[in-house]
């Protein structure tokens, strides 16, 4: 049986080895990027006095449309409980990036564009989807290679799993553990098997989330098993219609805002984080777990707030994919999950370089011994 499971590990890595290696890296490089950026750049995300009232959010809006008139108007903002936490608002222009505000003075504190073109997240992102080949509603080789090579990753971890299982409970430690004073090569020996082994378990539940947005056959069949119901309205834009030629930030009442802010903080002390946008607001509720999880203010563009859709009242399809994307990108487990995430990719990351290496230098040695049985 060992046999076996070493002829499909062998013949599957050897094909995909490199491309599981190129999405694993930049998987891992994506997974603490937000992080570290709010580490080296403290002084975009908090504001250096905490004040006693905030600026109107149409104040802060004009402000901004003055400095960029060319970016289409504000589309929504970000706002997070923390008093010392800057808001974050979006253009029309482009949802991606954000613009920092002190949100007590209304001064401009910079921006960031994570998918500007050229950019490292945008370059790591694309190359984690669709290794680069992404053409917007065209096939992409790309994005093939890159749905098979992580399906196929669940078998090689599988049967690497296999392949290591100790005979015994005698010889159970030893496998267990890496050795760092036997040399590198013995090192990186251990690090493709034992933390291969290691990092099974979560490595395989990325490789099953992953595929949720790589083969159109995946995610119904998915839904079928966990028994969730696809409704005609998960399918719809929640976004209300607009008039043609007519902007966004046209019809956004920005005062709107303002009293919607206030009834939040009424109703939930400590959210997540709010997001506003031109139809409604998104009251993040979860910071362990499902991360996406929200409640949602709908509003007209005049008047108070008309619902309140609670988080288990949407489609089990949107609640369903929260749960999935938390758990891909780590925030199941707040940073905890994003570092356990980072390293889990990063050994799947160097296990098939490693294993080239391995399998390379087996290959010189068995030649090297038929030289000498020659000679």
């Amino acid at each position: 049986m060992k046999k076996l499971m070493q002829k499909i590990h062998l013949g599957l890595s050897l094909p995909f080895g490199l491309i599981i290696s190129i999405v694993s890296l930049t998987g891992a490089a994506m997974v603490l990027d937000k992080d570290f950026h709010k580490l080296f750049n403290s002084d975009l995300y908090l504001v250096e006095q905490v004040g006693e009232e905030v600026v109107p959010m149409g104040q802060m809006v004009e402000e901004l449309e003055r400095l960029f008139p060319e970016r289409g108007g504000v589309s929504g903002v970000v706002v997070l409980p923390n008093k010392d936490a800057s808001y974050q608002f979006t253009f029309a222009s482009s949802s991606k990036a954000f613009v920092f505000v002190n949100q007590y003075t209304g001064e401009y504190l910079g921006e960031r564009n994570p998918f500007e073109k050229g950019g490292f997240y945008r370059t790591m992102f694309y190359t984690h989807r669709w290794l680069m080949d992404y053409e917007k509603g065209e096939f992409s080789i790309g994005k093939f290679l890159v749905g098979t090579s992580t399906l196929l990753l669940i078998f090689i971890v599988i049967t690497g799993v296999v392949l290591w299982l100790p005979r015994n409970l005698k010889s159970l430690r030893k496998r267990l553990s890496i050795s760092v004073k036997r040399g590198w090569r013995r090192f990186w020996f251990d690090l493709h098997v034992v933390g291969g082994v290691y990092a099974a378990m979560l490595l395989v539940l990325l490789a099953l989330t992953g595929l949720m947005w790589s083969f159109s056959w995946y995610r119904p069949m998915v839904y079928t098993l966990f028994g969730v119901e696809v409704s005609s309205s998960s399918k719809s834009s929640s976004g209300g219609s607009r008039a043609k030629g007519e902007s966004e930030h046209e019809i956004i009442n920005y005062k709107l805002w303002d009293d919607v802010l206030g009834d939040i903080y009424l109703k939930y002390p400590e959210p997540q984080s709010i997001k506003f946008g031109r139809d409604a607001a998104r009251v993040y509720i979860n910071k362990y777990g499902n991360t996406s999880a929200y409640d949602s203010y709908v509003y007209p563009t005049t008047t108070a707030p008309a619902k309140v859709v609670c988080y288990g009242q949407q489609p089990e399809t949107s609640r369903f994919m929260g749960w999935v994307y938390s758990i891909h990108i780590g925030n199941w487990g707040g940073l905890f999950g994003r570092i356990l995430t980072f390293f889990v990719t990063l050994v799947a990351g160097i296990a098939p370089i490693s294993g080239y290496y391995f399998w390379i230098s087996k290959i010189i040695k068995r030649r090297r011994r038929k030289r000498s049985v020659k000679l």
